[in-house]
């Protein structure tokens, strides 16, 4: 739409006192103006995720990351309010599912050790919804599929663009029944942008997949606890926290030979946040 089109309009708007407008008119056009004012905040919140991803390397974001230390992020941590009482509640009752009792004495174990369930049950959480995770972010193709889906998507941006300086600013009214180019412009590009995010979280980890960090996380968690590795009790909670009864000390324990040291250097993060976590929830209630 033209500017002298968008004038037109909205003098003739402006040319009818409020009072004569009738009420159901008077609402369309509130929630014209409202929908439209949403439809402006996440058309900026788009462009500024999808800018971040085009801006930030995933060597950075792994820099930035491990500067955090457990003594800091147990700081923060400590100041979130009824954090620990929280936890501890989830946790008992994650632990008396019917489906964790077989671990029970293993918990036990290790919490005799110092390693709160609190923290126990974060990391099995994490372990079971990686590999959904992992296969969400497997799904959308290879690298090289990856890539050229995300050039198809950019392909029409520029003329949305276009087209959107064409039409100027129409009234919110008249908006909310056409298009709107800017807004769909917006979106290819943040769709464009989430086809890397898996990849941009597999290299800035440094990791394969994220079902080995959150492992590692588990067993990096009893290790800097217990001063062991202890590939008895943590094989059977990651057992149970992935259904998968074949996953056995030995298998754990070839896994850690092959990947711990890797993950160590490139993960410190996952470490320090159970660490930490584990230290707030003994500091705040103890075990019981």
């Amino acid at each position: 739409m033209t500017d002298k089109g968008q004038d037109a309009l909205n003098v003739g708007r402006s040319a009818v006192p409020d009072k004569d407008i009738p009420d159901d008119l008077r609402a369309r056009f509130a929630l014209a103006e409202e929908a439209s004012r949403e439809d402006r905040r996440l058309m900026s919140e788009y462009s500024q995720v999808a800018a971040f991803f085009a801006a930030v390397s995933p060597s950075d974001v792994s820099m930035f990351l491990n500067r955090f230390s457990t003594e800091g992020i147990a700081n923060f941590l400590s100041q979130i309010p009824q954090l620990s009482d929280s936890l501890t509640v989830w946790s008992e009752h994650y632990f008396k599912s019917s489906d964790k009792s077989c671990v029970a004495e293993d918990v036990h174990q290790l919490e005799t050790l110092g390693v709160r369930r609190e923290s126990m049950s974060v990391a099995m959480q994490a372990i079971k919804v990686s590999p959904f995770l992992d296969k969400s972010f497997a799904e959308l193709g290879t690298k090289r599929k990856r890539n050229q889906r995300a050039k198809t998507l950019l392909a029409p941006v520029q003329e949305l663009r276009d087209l959107a300086k064409l039409f100027g600013d129409p009234p919110a009214l008249i908006s909310r029944g056409i298009p709107n180019p800017s807004k769909i412009a917006c979106e290819l590009e943040l769709l464009s942008s989430m086809l890397s995010w898996g990849q941009f979280i597999y290299d800035s980890l440094g990791a394969n997949h994220l079902l080995e960090v959150s492992k590692f996380g588990l067993a990096s968690l009893v290790h800097e606890t217990t001063g062991r590795f202890l590939d008895r009790e943590v094989s059977y909670l990651v057992c149970v926290a992935l259904d998968d009864y074949n996953y056995d000390e030995t298998r754990h324990r070839v896994w850690r030979n092959d990947n711990y040291q890797r993950l160590q250097q490139h993960v410190p993060i996952v470490t320090h946040l159970l660490v930490a976590l584990n230290s707030v929830a003994a500091k705040q209630k103890p075990a019981q």
